[in-house]
């Protein structure tokens, strides 16, 4: 399933679009959960400043780092951290 705006058209049983989710009590609870994780996700990026600043290294290497950055979240979330934690004072 895809959570999408309002202004999307298309596949009602795969879309979630708010109409839907306005039916759905249910769906739209687990909607605001994993948009909240999504959205913690993106936060520990711009922590480490992949969302935010310019890059200022040459094109080829932008991958490699914030790929670099993407595993480091993905290992602590494998160590036991949850999306939910707000501490990420360890990295400033």
């Amino acid at each position: 399933m895809v959570i999408a705006d309002a202004g999307y058209r298309g596949e009602t049983g795969t879309i979630l679009t708010p109409i839907t989710l306005a039916v759905d009590v249910d769906l739209r609870d687990a909607a605001g959960v994993h948009r909240a994780r999504h959205e913690t996700c993106n936060r520990r990026l711009k922590v480490w400043g992949c969302l935010k600043q310019k890059f200022r290294h040459d094109i080829p290497s932008h991958q490699d780092y914030f790929l670099a950055v993407a595993v480091i979240e993905q290992l602590r979330i494998e160590a036991g951290e949850t999306l939910s934690e707000p501490d990420l004072q360890w990295l400033l």
